[in-house]
């Protein structure tokens, strides 16, 4: 008997009907001019992971550079918000499950990072609930016509070297039909104004592959005792995991796509949740 991870959040941050999804999904995508996008291979993504209504039209930047792409595995990567843990799990289900179908989770992968480091564990448990990686596949299953397996992985608590563990072990099994996703949003959650300035901060140190820079600037970021400012980046070891390795493999960074909740309809523009989308190619 398969051991399938629900789809939680559907109904919630997405819609549960599979035609309504597919259709809000496309519709983000036909709003992306892919003109003004690169149109190189991207190796690796950073996404946010609200609502859909909040984030989607975001997300829908980096997704729109994969389409047409054949990709074999995707790596999903992010901070766990539901469970606090040493280390890194990664999902040992046999598939997820959302409204557009099931994707299979290439369980070998997943043994095999395991075996190679001891701060990387089998387990589903830490993924139970969990939105940040769930709310990445429906756009995946649109954006790829070809079947693709997913190793979702998320971080525990923020131990300094896990993302460099991850890194170097990523570095030896990514091959060059696998796509790496971190989600994470920025800001949380100051006025517009002031997330719309600490944010782009924040995108510059990423597409700059400057790890430290970040850290530094995250650290400066939280001294200053903004008011409403909780969390500069939400997935901040998934983030730099893919900073690492695009140093490593000389990637280049683009933003994509910046915006927050402010600018939804639903949103408030005095409490925003900051969302970007990068890419980096070869």
């Amino acid at each position: 008997m398969l051991k399938i991870r629900p789809a939680y959040v559907a109904g919630q941050f997405y819609p549960a009907d599979s035609e309504e999804l597919r259709e809000q999904i496309n519709q983000y995508l036909q709003e992306v001019d892919l003109d003004l996008i690169s149109k190189k291979i991207m190796r690796a993504i950073i996404v946010p992971h609200a609502g859909y209504v909040f984030s989607g039209l975001v997300a829908a930047y980096a997704y729109k550079t994969l389409i047409g792409r054949r990709i074999k595995r995707v790596f999903l990567l992010g901070n766990s918000h539901r469970s606090y843990f040493d280390g890194l799990v990664v999902d040992d289900s046999d598939a997820w499950e959302t409204p557009l179908g099931r994707v299979m989770v290439d369980k070998e992968v997943g043994r095999e990072l395991a075996s190679m480091n001891k701060r990387i564990f089998l387990s589903n448990e830490p993924h139970q609930g969990d939105h940040i990686l769930e709310v990445q596949l429906p756009f995946l299953q649109v954006a790829l016509a070809d079947k693709f397996q997913i190793v979702p992985i998320v971080f525990g608590n923020q131990n300094p070297i896990d993302y460099q563990e991850l890194g170097k072990v990523l570095l030896s099994v990514v091959g060059e039909e696998d796509l790496i996703v971190a989600s994470s949003d920025l800001s949380h959650y100051p006025p517009a104004s002031i997330a719309e300035k600490i944010d782009q901060q924040t995108l510059e140190h990423i597409v700059a592959r400057d790890v430290v820079g970040l850290e530094e600037y995250i650290m400066m970021v939280k001294s200053q005792n903004i008011p409403g400012e909780e969390t500069v980046l939400c997935g901040p070891e998934a983030v730099k995991t893919i900073m690492l390795m695009a140093q490593k493999q000389d990637w280049i960074g683009r933003i994509l796509h910046y915006a927050h909740s402010g600018n939804s309809p639903l949103g408030d523009k005095e409490r925003v949740v900051g969302y970007g989308a990068i890419g980096f190619y070869k």
